[in-house]
């Protein structure tokens, strides 16, 4: 090597591969150092073609083949820097180099894998899952998977033929997403069993990985390192060894490893992280891998020091937000852990800390979202507020949800009314003490102005998750024994007018079970019967037991405006999170002040006929569309039970009016006010899109709406 050549390698970065290789250019160096040296280059080399099968295994995924164990290994080296770089033990950096590369090596998926894939009971339990819980593309995927009719009508056999391999062909992408999927979770756990085989018993797809007679203990702790990315629990970490000896009678550290893994598998968020061609090698994207693509798309910053990190991003989507956002908590999560336990963590006399994550600017096309809004999740797990509500009888009835989003809309209404009354002329002069019924505060501010507006839908949902209502063609496509897989239930709205959310409010939701507080001196002026009772967040959750995620827009006198997706904790891409979105201005008609909740729920959710017989619509079983409807059928009797519910919680005298509209289609009865048994006696009921004769009398029979009971 000529002397410029030399003095050019001396001025780049020191690496942690270099640092295993300046072992063997050292005064005294051993043999075992070589061996260090040459077996990774060897290995190396193998673990690079073998990842190169991780495109063809997940094509719609990130890069997960060198480029991936590059950038991962890069952001290491930028955590420690070069001065702790030099301090890293041979064995040490042996014990990283090899971890990062290998700990991806489980996504690789042999023929023989696949096969045994498609006959495991877990395969088979996802598939069931992903049928009713999966997202759109998954969900499709399924139902092409489980399809076994592939009858086709016409005289045309090349016709008939290119239908049939159309189908076919939707087959074979589908089976590709559905084990990356299920491969997706486990494949920490395959990267450690690989390993764990070749360095047990070596086999075909092994017999390029050397061990070059060192001790196998040395790669197995390898594989435990490899495992731990995947690991939701740190203590999983903490159970692995400090320290071991290593090879070159120094010492390896596989905690210290496994955390550097974390961290720089976390920091490859970078734009450049799909492939060209990703997005284009399948028809029918997981929406999961899209919401991934957009993600690395939004990352505006990435600055990683030893002592601190920064992140930015401009998200085009609220799913790219909500994955940005749940990965640098992830990190923030991490971090603190390790730097909690550092000295039991790191080699011994390693020099500094690990760095601290000192900004994670959000925008969403943008707009920047203040940081409270952005961590904003539920802060309890939605299992032990499923205990909590189930523990106090609040879950006797599926329908739950509307009692309590009602009851937080009167609260939020009563709250708004008595500021609104506090600050008329009449009350200034007639003081607090005057105040001794209802009645007293009507003569100030109308409760008419504060009506509470309730709306429920027959639609069906599609495989992007949004709404639509019932058009002629859909109920024309189901008598042709059509458009079954759609999901068909029932659009509920829950409006008030009252003080919105803001963000005090989101960060109590977020604080499953924190009441209101009722120390203010808003509160603790309000007269008894006029205080609101209803506490935050784990109510709102019984919306989970019928819904995947529900939304709502909010806008306070402040000029606070919200949009609000709330999702559960049961999805993966959720996570229990509450994903806000500051909106500028509304459509003219919907900027009201106040809240307004949406949300769907699926006819699969009704109560059976003889748990709920009243909403029975008794239509007769052998007529032309009966079983064709059914999806109809049952969307208008769960509308039906749950404006049964509703009329069940209303009793006394009202404070401020509740009004329902009940949205039907035509062809299809809703048992509403058309027997005995499902007369409708407290609401202010309006039905509207139904031109029946019992429905026009129908809506003559509602009464007007009063408190909830309770």
């Amino acid at each position: 090597m000529q002397e410029s050549e030399r003095n050019y390698m001396q001025d780049l970065p020191l690496t942690i591969e270099r640092q295993l290789e300046s072992y063997i250019k050292r005064a005294g160096h051993t043999q075992r150092h070589q061996v260090l040296w040459h077996t990774w280059n060897q290995n190396k080399r193998w673990i690079m073609q073998l990842l190169e099968g991780n495109a063809f295994s997940f094509p719609t995924y990130s890069r997960h083949d060198e480029s991936h164990a590059q950038t991962v290994l890069h952001n290491i080296e930028l955590i420690l820097g070069e001065d702790r770089i030099s301090k890293l033990s041979a064995t040490d950096s042996f014990l990283i180099l090899h971890t990062v590369y290998i700990h991806d090596i489980g996504m690789t998926i042999t023929a023989a894998e696949r096969k045994e894939i498609v006959k495991d009971k877990k395969f088979l339990r996802m598939v069931d899952y992903l049928e009713e819980e999966g997202d759109g593309s998954l969900r499709r995927a399924v139902q092409a998977l489980k399809r076994n009719d592939y009858t086709y009508t016409g005289e045309n056999k090349d016709e008939i033929m290119r239908n049939l391999y159309e189908d076919k062909l939707e087959v074979y992408t589908s089976l590709i997403n559905l084990i990356a999927n299920y491969r997706r979770g486990e494949h920490g756990e395959k990267s450690k069993e690989k390993l764990s085989q070749w360095a047990e018993a070596p086999d075909k797809l092994g017999i390029g990985f050397s061990l070059a007679g060192m001790p196998q203990r040395i790669f197995l702790t390898i594989a435990e390192c490899a495992r731990m990315h995947t690991e939701p629990e740190f203590d999983s970490i903490m159970q692995l060894p400090q320290e071991d000896d290593g090879y070159v009678f120094d010492y390896m550290h596989p905690r210290f490893v496994s955390v550097l893994l974390q961290l720089g598998d976390l920091l490859d968020m970078d734009n450049d992280r799909f492939h060209p061609l990703a997005m284009e090698s399948l028809d029918d994207i997981p929406e999961q891998s899209r919401a991934h693509y957009m993600k690395h798309l939004s990352i505006r910053r990435l600055h990683i020091r030893p002592e601190i990190i920064k992140i930015a991003a401009d998200c085009k989507t609220q799913e790219a937000l909500r994955l940005v956002r749940r990965e640098c908590d992830m990190l923030i999560g991490i971090l603190q852990k390790a730097s909690f336990a550092w000295s039991s963590i790191c080699p011994a006399g390693f020099p500094g800390a690990l760095p601290r994550v000192e900004d994670v600017d959000l925008y969403l096309q943008g707009q920047k979202i203040p940081q409270e809004l952005v961590t904003a999740k539920f802060m309890i797990s939605q299992k032990k507020a499923f205990e909590i509500l189930e523990g106090s009888n609040l879950y006797v009835n599926r329908f739950a949800f509307l009692r309590e989003f009602l009851q937080n809309a009167i609260d939020a209404t009563k709250l708004q009314y008595w500021k609104e009354c506090k600050g008329t002329s009449g009350f200034y002069q007639n003081g607090l003490d005057k105040i001794k019924s209802p009645y007293d505060l009507e003569r100030y501010v109308s409760t008419k102005n504060f009506p509470i507006e309730i709306e429920m839908e027959i639609c069906k949902l599609d495989a992007e998750f949004k709404i639509h209502s019932i058009e002629p063609k859909d109920i024309e496509q189901l008598d042709r024994g059509e458009g079954m897989e759609d999901v068909y239930g029932a659009k509920v709205i829950i409006k008030d007018f009252g003080i919105g959310i803001d963000q005090e409010s989101i960060r109590r939701i977020s604080q499953v079970g924190t009441s209101m507080d009722k120390e203010t001196e808003t509160f603790q002026e309000m007269p008894d019967w006029l205080k609101p009772t209803a506490e935050f967040g784990v109510g709102m959750q019984s919306a989970f037991l019928v819904t995947r995620t529900f939304k709502c827009t909010t806008h306070t006198r402040s000029e606070e405006r919200y949009e609000i997706t709330f999702g559960s904790g049961a999805l993966a891409q959720y996570d229990g999170y509450i994903n806000v979105s500051p909106v500028k201005r509304f459509e003219e008609s919907k900027d009201t002040y106040g809240t307004c909740f949406e949300l769907f729920v699926p006819e699969s959710k009704k109560m059976l006929h003889e748990e709920f017989p009243q909403s029975w619509d008794g239509e007769d079983i052998f007529s032309d569309t009966y079983e064709k409807r059914r999806p109809l059928r049952h969307a208008a009797e769960l509308i039906s039970q749950m404006t049964l519910f509703l009329d069940s919680l209303i009793g006394g005298t009202s404070i401020f009016p509740i009004h329902l509209k009940v949205k039907g289609i035509d062809g299809v009865k809703i048992p509403i006010n058309t027997a005995e048994k499902n007369m409708i006696h407290s609401i202010n009921i309006r039905i509207e899109g139904l031109e029946s004769e019992d429905r026009r009398k129908g809506r003559s029979k509602g009464k007007r709406a009063s408190m909830v009971r309770g």
